[in-house]
């Protein structure tokens, strides 16, 4: 939730600079670069350093927790890839805003000021709805891929007399799956061998069958 809360924030913040930039353009601001360059140095010495220091957190984390696959992970990633992207947005902007402020003391382009709020502004929209898709979809335990889905259930029915009864794929984290299939059969047969056959058809790190004997 925290994730795609960001994604939400990282979407306002890219629509307010771009409508800022176009009104600069239109309206353009006298620039006190004394102030405003040493301001911009220090806005991205302090989002790098934000940045090491979270990036450090996530391996860390898979480090140290590779073995738990649950939805709590799934939460905290999610959570972490968007705290990621609003220090990196933040990063950018600064990035942009140093070489505007650059060119506008040293060559008189001060239109540029305002053009990178605009490229910044668009780029960081594009991360914030990218962000948004991958969060929302985690939220709502959507079936991360059709594509695999399709392929479990036909590996399982391409066992005789099996069907598949229910299906549930979801992502636990950025490419972890979990799978829980519940399986029909007129001879059921150990529980290794539909086990092997998902396996086979998918890489599942959360795996739970369920074998009924169809009447």
């Amino acid at each position: 939730l925290a994730g795609y809360t960001n994604a939400l924030l990282l979407g306002v913040v890219a629509l307010a600079m771009i409508v800022e930039s176009i009104q600069r353009l239109r309206e353009p601001l006298n620039i006190d670069f004394s102030v405003a360059l040493p301001v911009a140095v220090i806005g991205l010495v302090v989002n790098l350093a934000s940045m090491l220091v979270l990036r450090g957190g996530h391996h860390h984390d898979h480090d140290e927790h590779e073995h738990d696959h649950d939805h709590h992970e799934q939460g905290q990633d999610h959570n972490l890839k968007g705290a990621i992207a609003h220090v990196a947005a933040d990063a950018l902007t600064s990035v942009l805003a140093i070489a505007a402020l650059v060119a506008a003391q040293f060559a008189g382009w001060t239109f540029l000021d305002p053009v990178m709020g605009i490229v910044g502004g668009a780029v960081i929209l594009r991360w914030g709805l990218g962000l948004i898709k991958s969060s929302s979809r985690a939220l709502l335990d959507a079936v991360p891929s059709e594509k695999i889905a399709a392929s479990i259930r036909s590996r399982i029915e391409s066992i005789e007399e099996t069907r598949v009864h229910d299906l549930h794929l979801w992502e636990l984290a950025p490419g972890r799956l979990g799978c829980i299939v519940s399986v029909e059969a007129a001879q059921p047969r150990e529980l290794s061998v539909y086990r092997k056959a998902i396996l086979e058809a998918a890489r599942i790190d959360h795996l739970t069958v369920e074998v009924c004997a169809r009447a």
